[in-house]
């Protein structure tokens, strides 16, 4: 099969609107700025578009102009992940609390800080829980069968999306893939969450499509226990370099497929 890079997005500010480029730069810690900034409630938990669907609206650009590197740090949370910030200074978080009508604040990933993945031994920033998220226009053909009306990509909020890809979900199987010098490891199915009800142009919550089509056909195990609603997969980079929009990529396969690897762990 002959596989290429489709698409490419950034998500500087997490939850924020996101920006589609034609290259980028891939660090140990995703495409290059990727989920460096988010926005905090007072006590510096993280607020996404799933509690506040304004928030994916905000251009990255504007919020990031307006920030200030104040060199206060504060401890914030990232779901289960206890982290610094470094906060952003009053005027961002003037503007993103109009924005959402609540009291907000912006803080930006300290320099030298380090947020571990839970597995795949990688590094991210923002992000839920990986560095990239590796996405297949086949998979999301596939599901766009089942739908009455069909979704776009965008919905997924991926790193990197591939195209010619022979088969739907086969990126399940998928051990690496390398793009020029650059090699990423495909770690872990990704679960799905409300987000993906949310367009991601006006966003207003547009009903419980693609979540419930999929909870029907897309519920695989857990590495360590549990399901969740799968697609796409978590992704960890093991070079760095840059990758482009039409790039050839080339594809390993895991020996066994998801559900034999994940029983046996």
């Amino acid at each position: 099969m002959s596989v290429r890079v489709a698409r490419l997005f950034r998500y500087p500010l997490k939850s924020g609107r996101r920006i589609e480029v034609s290259e980028a730069e891939v660090r140990s810690t995703g495409l290059a700025g990727d989920r460096e900034y988010m926005v905090v409630d007072p006590d510096g938990d993280l607020v996404t578009m799933r509690e506040l669907h304004a928030l994916g609206l905000l251009d990255s650009a504007d919020v990031i102009a307006a920030c200030e590197r104040t060199g206060q740090i504060r401890p914030v949370r990232v779901w289960k992940w206890d982290g610094l910030g470094e906060d952003q200074g009053d005027a961002v978080a003037d503007l993103v609390s109009r924005h959402a009508g609540t009291e907000l604040r912006v803080v930006r990933f300290p320099d030298r800080h380090r947020r571990p993945t839970v597995l795949g031994g990688g590094e991210t920033m923002y992000a839920d829980g990986y560095p990239l998220l590796v996405a297949s226009t086949r998979s999301l053909e596939e599901v766009n069968s089942w739908l009455d009306e069909p979704i776009p990509m965008e919905r997924f909020r991926p790193s990197i999306v591939l195209d010619g890809l022979d088969r739907p979900f086969i990126e399940d199987d998928i051990a690496s893939i390398a793009i020029n010098d650059v090699v990423i490891d495909l770690v872990t199915p990704c679960g799905r969450c409300v987000m993906t009800t949310i367009d991601q142009d006006t966003a207003e919550k547009t009903g419980r499509e693609p979540l419930r089509t999929l909870g029907q056909r897309r519920v695989l195990p857990q590495v360590g226990g549990g399901q969740e609603i799968m697609f796409a997969m978590n992704a960890v980079p093991r070079t760095i370099g840059t990758i482009r929009v039409g790039d050839e990529v080339t594809v390993t396969m895991h020996d066994r497929p998801y559900l034999e690897r994940v029983q046996q762990v």
